[in-house]
């Protein structure tokens, strides 16, 4: 299941669905997926590559490089 699923079937989304009707409903939901289709799209790609010893490796070595002195001046260089 999907991270956009996940949140379509849950109780907060359910509660103001409800109060809607399906025309808007509708237009809500649409709405969703298309504000979270990035964000479901990362989170596929990362369960993807945490799936095996390998893949966690190399997270875990980017993750490293993101907090160390030269991954953050790189990440800040990058904002600005």
């Amino acid at each position: 299941m999907s991270l956009t699923d996940d949140i379509l079937d849950g109780d907060l989304f359910k509660h103001y669905a409800d109060q809607l009707d399906d025309d808007a409903r509708r237009h809500l939901e649409e709405s969703v997926r298309q504000m979270l289709s990035t964000a479901d799209s990362l989170h596929t790609e990362l369960k993807s590559s945490l799936a095996d010893q390998k893949g966690k490796l190399e997270m875990s070595e980017i993750l490293e490089y993101l907090i160390s002195e030269d991954g953050q001046k790189t990440w800040q260089q990058d904002k600005s």
